[in-house]
């Protein structure tokens, strides 16, 4: 799965996959956000994360500006992600190769 690469480290982790605001509460330290976008609701959460996947977005996004500001590895704008990873699955984030992986599954 390829979309647009932020950052420069790749990560690993659970995936977490949050399709409303409301699922945030279940995010903890390490977790992998993967979600179809994000908004300011999300905010709180980022210190949580290593590293962030979305469905929808670009350079300009949410997500990708917060992920530069806060040093966080993503890839945005990934085709199909909600219906390939499962809340659960380990999860590589490669920026530099702008590549999601599953690497493990729950």
């Amino acid at each position: 799965m390829h979309g647009v690469g932020i950052g420069s480290d790749p990560a690993v982790g659970p995936a977490r996959v949050v399709r409303h605001p409301e699922d945030l509460a279940g995010l903890v330290d390490g977790d992998v956000l993967v979600t179809v976008a994000t908004t300011t609701a999300f905010n709180a959460v980022f210190g949580l994360l290593s590293a962030v996947a979305t469905e929808q977005g670009g350079l300009f996004s949410h997500a990708a500006i917060l992920c530069r500001e806060l040093g966080l590895p993503a890839v945005i704008g990934v085709a199909g992600l909600l219906d390939a990873v499962h809340d659960g699955d380990l999860v590589e984030v490669d920026p530099v190769a702008g590549r999601i992986r599953i690497v493990g599954a729950d």
